[in-house]
């Protein structure tokens, strides 16, 4: 066991092969004893000795174990790695740090250089590091991104728009929800051939200004109806569309009352038939229309999808063919509103409201999530905030901000601002945003009828000046 000298130099050379400590003298001449330490540099030690011919020995060759203290404290010196002959000494050639001398390869992103160094070295060495957090300036609600035209929305977002998308990038410059269902009332532009508009059956409350009866005194043995062209916002697969009719059969069947009795009707899609109804006799309301619905699923001949842009529905009511039920052959059937929906996004399809005759109906379902790409800084972003100008903060609306990519998300519901610190630090930043519909009234509808937008934003961050 060696005992340092608590005054001046102790150094101690062990033997490779028989493990023998040598702790000879150590001289003081004019360059030597000399340490190097540096920052960041390997500590290098160069210590006079009494000359002896045994250090020129090959077992001394191999980098053995060499120990030195200074004033009883350890240097950091671990092998003896040269030594240098003089007439009157030998200087032996200590170097501390030999584990930094392997090479090894590591990849950092976000981490900050001075952790990146103390985890490279405590992951491949065995040594402790002193790697303290540098003294840094922090730049204060720096400005990091703006978006407010078409332009800069579409060069900021993760993804391209497409045209089956449910959101949109407006040409106006905002990022909104499209719409899911579309909706009309019946009247004089689009009922087909004749049909009349009544008061209201029963004492019933219509939508819109007028309610429209199919008969055999307008109908003549031809096909009449209602055909309405709405504007697809976009791309939906055909079999997944649904037609929604508000209807009443107002002529009850003689053999079965509660119920009543229909010639039949077809509901097309610019002209492909979907789900068509022979004559038959329904279950009925006398006091209120139901909201019927045909779906597109088993149509045949249907395109795979259609849209954006203009699609003709239409529900024509069969000519008069008679039934085994009623010899009379003369049913009556009302209508007053029709709608086309997305069925993977079904709306609410309600009566009236008491405000007047407007459907309760929604145009937008559901939300969309939409992200940016990342917006990088040249140093860390130790907090952020995102600032929106939204139209309307009610339902699923959101914003969010991610430090990482997009894996984790700080967000704010029914905001247009969302503000966080990062307990990881790095040098980006992403935004999202949740859009939907948001309740309002048009003329003849009631319910989520707005579409919720985005016009711009700001990110802000306080950035600090560390690498």
């Amino acid at each position: 066991m060696i005992t340092p000298d608590p005054q001046g130099w102790t150094v101690a050379v062990t033997h490779p092969d028989t493990a023998r400590v040598k702790t000879p003298d150590v001289l003081d001449l004019q360059d030597a004893p000399a340490l190097n330490p540096g920052p960041n540099a390997q500590p290098r030690l160069r210590l006079p000795v009494p000359k002896e011919d045994v250090w020129l020995s090959s077992a001394y060759d191999d980098d053995p174990e060499m120990r030195v203290w200074k004033d009883g404290r350890r240097l950091p010196i671990e092998v003896l790695r040269d030594v240098e002959q003089r007439e009157d000494a030998t200087v032996l050639v200590g170097v501390g740090g030999v584990e930094l001398e392997a090479r090894v390869s590591e990849e950092y992103n976000d981490d900050r250089r001075h952790i990146a160094a103390r985890d490279l070295v405590t992951d491949n060495t065995s040594y402790e590091v002193d790697a303290p957090e540098p003294e840094t300036a922090t730049l204060e609600d720096t400005t990091l991104q703006t978006v407010d035209t078409e332009a800069d929305w579409l060069a900021a977002l993760a993804d391209e728009n497409e045209d089956t998308d449910l959101w949109e990038v407006s040409a106006d410059g905002e990022l909104r929800r499209r719409q899911t269902t579309y909706f009309e009332v019946a009247d004089d532009d689009n009922t087909i051939r004749g049909a009349r508009s009544v008061e209201d059956p029963d004492d019933f409350t219509r939508i819109g200004q007028d309610f429209y009866v199919f008969d055999d005194t307008v109908r003549n043995n031809v096909e009449s109806g209602i055909q309405v062209t709405f504007d697809l916002e976009y791309e939906v697969p055909f079999d997944e569309l649904v037609v929604a009719c508000r209807m009443q059969f107002l002529t009850e069947d003689d053999t079965d009352p509660g119920s009543a009795w229909h010639h039949g009707f077809t509901q097309r899609i610019d002209g492909v038939d979907i789900d068509p109804v022979g004559p038959d006799i329904v279950g009925h309301d006398p006091d209120e229309p139901d909201w019927r619905t045909f779906l597109a699923s088993d149509a045949s001949g249907a395109p795979d999808t259609i849209g954006p842009g203009e699609v003709e529905v239409e529900v024509r009511f069969n000519a008069d063919e008679g039934t085994t039920d009623d010899p009379d052959g003369d049913p009556q059937t009302a209508i007053d509103a029709i709608a086309l929906y997305d069925g993977r996004h079904e709306p609410t399809l309600g009566g009236v409201t008491d405000s007047g005759r407007n459907a309760e109906i929604d145009f937008y379902n559901g939300s969309s999530v939409v992200q940016t790409s990342d917006v990088q800084s040249a140093f860390s972003i130790p907090s952020a905030r995102l600032e929106a100008v939204v139209n309307d903060t009610s339902g699923n609306q959101s914003v969010g901000i991610s430090n990482d990519g997009g894996e984790t998300w700080t967000d704010a519901d029914n905001s247009d601002v969302v503000e966080t610190s990062f307990e990881d630090l790095s040098s980006r930043l992403r935004a999202r945003f949740e859009v939907g519909g948001f309740d309002g009234e048009t003329s003849n509808a009631a319910g989520q009828v707005n579409a919720q937008a985005v016009d711009a934003y700001e990110l802000f961050a306080d950035i600090t000046q560390e690498l």
